[in-house]
């Protein structure tokens, strides 16, 4: 019987290739959030899962620990029960199944089909969870600067797109509302994707300040000051890059993007920076460079959407979305232990909408709160549970594994006040800040033991994500 190894499955190309695919794509397709997108992503993910089927990877305890509890959780909320027993459960649940039929089996799940994507997301996610996991450190490293040019590229573009509004994405696309940002309708997954590309950038930073041994404390300011000058990457390349960034993170006006980058910025600078001072100094640099740029180039429109977060008690009230998270918390008493089911809020919600405002939302624009409202309680003591297990054990040592955290304590940040991990394109590189947040040795051993999960897991991602594509392409050429 053939015996599998991390060595082995490190050099292959199909697992190189779906990992890079399921991180990149969904940013460049138009950022992910349509079904076509997503239904790609998630075949992506079922060859992924035969694939580690057919090279006989094992199913291991930590990864089984991760996998299984919101798995079984998942599609427990999917499986057809009583009336009789639904009622117990959730009474509310009961009570809504029972305005289209009055006996049979129902789910806890109010719309299992938008369930089932989401559970689809969550298998591709860790999906390429493993296979982050599995790549060694200079093919990480590679996705590290892939994604850095891509982000200088994109920061470019949705500076452009400040100055030019525009109701194309890449000037082909048509958009319903909004001016896209690069490749995002939303500003906010923008700012989110932004956002993530800063600790990348502080890690190449740091590696030139080491490279050129700038943190030994032997040497004068003048020979640091000469180091520095003799580097065309920190002269130039990393500073232009920063502020690009930086400018291209304000001209978003995403508020959730300021408030998510100021915690990251205030965790680094008291954990981080400060034991490093050419870091400390580069941040200091960049942040009065961007704000130099700004207001010289278009300081007003920042100005003013800034000003919005000192708000007053009384325009907290008429702030859209504190009503919506009322109502959301009114709509979560009603599901409490077992909630609604995932995917459910927007065809929910209408049934529990107390506010005033004439809008049709399809999230709580709140992660955390989302996720109790249509997990409920005991969906997210699962799925909180296995997380914090996750970031407590073997905690590694290295100081680059330091910037994944920052970039997990940005996207959490954000988080707060948007759907950003409802995305494709900003829950993978979150997955991909996650697995490499810790050693890899931790979840993987060598083995002959096939795991039939992984087979079952991908013939269903592949059957129900090509339904999906299909179904997806017919509606559109209906509604054309």
């Amino acid at each position: 019987m053939d015996t599998v190894t991390t060595e082995s499955l490190q050099k292959s190309r199909l697992l190189k290739f779906l990992v890079t695919f399921l991180i990149f794509f969904p940013v460049l397709a138009f950022g992910g959030g349509e079904i076509w997108v997503q239904a790609l992503v998630g075949i992506g993910g079922g060859i992924g899962f035969i694939y580690f089927f057919l090279r006989r990877l094992p199913l291991t305890p930590g990864l089984s620990l991760i996998l299984f509890p919101l798995l079984a959780y998942i599609i427990f909320t999917l499986l057809p029960l009583p009336l009789p027993l639904l009622k117990i459960l959730s009474p509310r649940s009961f009570e809504l199944w029972g305005l289209v039929k009055n006996s049979g089996f129902s789910p806890l799940s109010l719309t299992p089909y938008a369930t089932q994507g989401y559970l689809s997301l969550f298998l591709t996610a860790f999906f390429l969870f493993i296979g982050v996991r599995l790549l060694n450190r200079k093919d990480r490293e590679t996705i590290f600067f892939v994604f850095l040019i891509l982000a200088l590229s994109l920061s470019i573009l949705g500076i452009i797109n400040s100055f030019y509004p525009t109701k194309k994405i890449y000037g082909l696309r048509p958009v319903r509302s909004g001016n896209p940002l690069g490749p995002f309708v939303n500003r906010n997954h923008f700012a989110g994707f932004i956002n993530l590309s800063f600790p990348l950038l502080l890690f190449y930073v740091y590696k030139e300040f080491k490279k050129i041994h700038l943190e030994d404390p032997g040497l004068s300011l003048r020979t640091r000051i000469a180091y520095v000058m003799e580097s065309p990457k920190l002269v130039l390349l990393y500073p232009l890059t920063a502020v690009l960034l930086m400018v291209s993170l304000l001209f978003s006006l995403s508020r959730s993007g300021f408030i998510a980058f100021s915690g990251g910025l205030i965790f680094f600078l008291l954990f981080f920076s400060f034991r490093r001072r050419s870091l400390f100094i580069f941040s200091l640099i960049i942040l009065l460079l961007s704000i130099g740029f700004i207001s010289i180039l278009h300081p007003h429109p920042v100005k003013d959407r800034l000003y919005t977060l000192l708000k007053t008690k009384e325009t907290l009230k008429q702030e859209m979305r504190i009503a919506l998270w009322k109502d959301s918390i009114y709509m979560f008493k009603n599901f409490p232990l077992f909630g609604s089911g995932l995917g459910s809020f927007p065809r929910t919600f209408p049934a529990f909408k107390r506010n005033k405002f004439h809008r049709y939302f399809e999230h709580v624009e709140n992660e955390y709160l989302e996720n109790l409202v249509e997990l409920g309680i005991i969906g997210m003591i699962i799925a909180g549970g296995v997380l914090f297990l996750y970031l407590l054990r073997n905690p590694s040592e290295k100081e680059w594994e330091f910037f994944s955290l920052l970039a997990l304590i940005m996207a959490g940040i954000q988080a707060v006040f948007d759907f950003n991990l409802r995305m494709p394109s900003l829950l993978f590189f979150t997955v991909f800040f996650l697995a490499v947040y810790k050693k890899r040795e931790a979840f993987f051993y060598q083995g002959s033991s096939r795991s039939w999960v992984f087979l079952l897991i991908g013939l269903w991602l592949i059957q129900f994500n090509v339904q999906r594509f299909i179904g997806e392409v017919y509606l559109s050429r209906y509604k054309h």
